[in-house]
């Protein structure tokens, strides 16, 4: 994934860090639309979910932890499909 990894967590650290007003401010700025900004961020959400679950971390007491369990196969499959849109949506997103 390079450098669309390096872009994606970019991307979370800045979601992380600034309100949504904030961060909607700035993609206005950036020029990138209401539409991209929204399935950008949306697919963002998704996709750190699923990159949790696919390297099996857990919210335990709070605190991100590794779970003993395996991802099901429905759960690798659909981790693969949300990495694919969002480096397709991600391609357009200047880092």
């Amino acid at each position: 994934m390079g450098k669309n990894k390096e872009c994606f967590a970019q991307y979370a650290r800045k979601v992380h860090q600034c309100s949504v007003g904030k961060l909607l401010d700035d993609f206005a700025a950036e020029g990138v639309t209401t539409q991209q900004a929204s399935q950008l961020t949306g697919y963002a959400v998704s996709t750190i979910n699923k990159y949790l679950r696919k390297h099996r971390v857990k919210l335990i007491n709070e605190r991100l932890k590794l779970a003993h369990e395996e991802p099901t196969a429905f759960e690798e499959n659909f981790y693969k499909a949300e990495m694919n849109i969002f480096n397709f949506l991600s391609k357009s997103w200047d880092c």
